[in-house]
């Protein structure tokens, strides 16, 4: 109790008490790139295609939440029929009488255009036979990525990005923060899969494609400038925004935590091995043995409480 308090105190949501143990055990921590190790704040870079069909790209991204369709919000966005979703590609819908499809270059391969490999996070426009233009876009790292990184570094704990990016793209984010494995194209699937296939891993991210992977880590770390559905499925939810490094945080509240149960255990033991044995042959007064019980209570308590004053 005294541990999630200080948690909360310092911007850390511990929801479950088991998460607050694990965290101690923690060999490898996950990260979704955007929103998470990136601020997740586009701006359009480049659009190589006509003034119309940006119109178009921008109308049909209007139906979606994705950090990159809000670098494209048109005042006046054209009218959009039978628009789908297309989990981990992109998605599709009829304007004007005619069929588009925007998203990444595995939706394009569906549709049998080959596209080639963009520098940077993109979005490719097409209809089902052409490719009409590509939007390419830029997003800065958060300020403490960099060193969070070496921080869990030092601490032995090696770190994973996983993105839905091409190579390229995710390559150049990590020439800036060094994670020691990148996985690029991964898809809310994949990116499960690897979670758990990760022994004793903490999964960080904050967007709906991230919350099946952050329910399936031994912790998951939800970021609160993200979905509500990534926090619901997160043990843990950082509640300021930018803090990447209260993850580092997380990890030391837990080892004072579980160092703290040790002590008060390994004291509890001490007062009981030693008043049992003389209680048992005469030798401890009865009164002095209660106020002695009493104390080995108020002892636990106290020292607990002063967790209250570490730094975390």
């Amino acid at each position: 109790m005294v541990a999630t308090g200080l948690g909360a105190r310092n911007g850390i949501l511990i929801k479950d008490a088991n998460a607050l143990e694990h965290s101690k055990h923690i060999s490898t921590v996950i990260f979704d790139k955007t929103g998470t190790i990136t601020t997740g704040h586009f701006q359009l870079a480049n659009w190589s295609g006509s003034d119309e069909d940006f119109q178009i790209l921008a109308s049909l991204e209007s139906f979606s939440n994705h950090p990159l369709a809000q670098a494209l919000k048109q005042t006046e966005p054209l009218p959009v029929l039978d628009f789908q979703e297309l989990a981990g590609r992109g998605l599709t819908g009829r304007i004007q009488g005619q069929v588009y499809f925007a998203g990444n270059a595995d939706l394009m391969a569906e549709q049998g255009i080959d596209v080639s490999t963009s520098s940077d996070t993109s979005i490719y426009l097409a209809t089902a036979t052409t490719l009409l233009g590509i939007a390419t876009f830029s997003s800065e790292i958060k300020a403490d990525a960099v060193q969070t990184i070496a921080d869990l570094a030092r601490m032995g704990i090696k770190t994973t990005m996983l993105t839905g990016d091409n190579e390229t793209a995710a390559g150049k984010i990590n020439a800036l923060v060094n994670v020691d494995t990148v996985i690029a194209q991964a898809t809310p699937v994949k990116k499960a899969q690897i979670v758990r296939s990760t022994a004793n891993a903490m999964m960080v991210g904050d967007g709906i494609n991230d919350s099946v992977a952050l329910s399936s880590a031994l912790v998951g770390v939800a970021m609160g400038s993200g979905s509500d559905i990534a926090m619901q499925s997160g043990d843990v939810v950082i509640t300021s925004e930018n803090s990447l490094s209260k993850i580092i945080s997380l990890i030391r509240l837990s080892q004072k935590t579980v160092g703290k149960i040790h002590q008060n255990y390994f004291w509890a033991f001490i007062y009981n091995l030693v008043g049992i044995p003389l209680a048992a042959f005469g030798l401890l007064n009865p009164m002095f043995a209660a106020l002695a019980m009493s104390l080995s209570s108020v002892s636990v308590i106290v020292s607990s409480l002063m967790l209250n004053t570490k730094k975390i």
